[in-house]
């Protein structure tokens, strides 16, 4: 093991984060603005159980997200996120062969309304991206 001095500053960033089951998706209260990706009304830092009483069924597990780690988040996971200091966040979604389909699909309807959604499944459902991808077999 090295000991190692840095001469620059570093990020320290320090995230919580609020978990809810998927099939706790309708306790808070969502709402569905021109995407299929639901927004929704409640607070979670301060949570009015007066105006949203649902939301006490709901069962959340939160964690620190902390320097150098990293965190996955499924699909379809309702989720609050808590800056706890100044940050700076990367986030990315990906498309391979085990949500290709889902992808499409959410695309398609999204592209009833929304013309740069059909563009890009026009492109994913291309012969020349599938086989690029190597998706031509899906």
């Amino acid at each position: 093991m090295k000991l190692y001095h840095k001469k620059r500053d570093e990020f320290v960033l320090f995230f919580r984060w609020t978990f809810f089951e998927a099939d706790h998706l309708a306790l808070l209260y969502p709402k569905y603005v021109q995407s299929l990706d639901p927004v929704f009304s409640v607070n979670i830092a301060k949570p009015d159980l007066k105006s949203f009483p649902l939301l006490a069924l709901t069962k959340p597990k939160q964690c620190i997200l902390q320097p150098g780690e990293l965190l996955f988040v499924p699909a379809g996971s309702p989720h609050y996120v808590e800056n706890l200091t100044a940050s700076l966040a990367i986030s990315s979604n990906y498309v391979d062969a085990t949500n290709y389909h889902k992808v499409c699909e959410e695309l398609r309807i999204s592209g009833l309304m929304d013309p740069r959604a059909k563009q890009l499944l026009d492109q994913f459902e291309s012969l020349d991206f599938k086989k690029k991808t190597r998706l031509d077999s899906l």
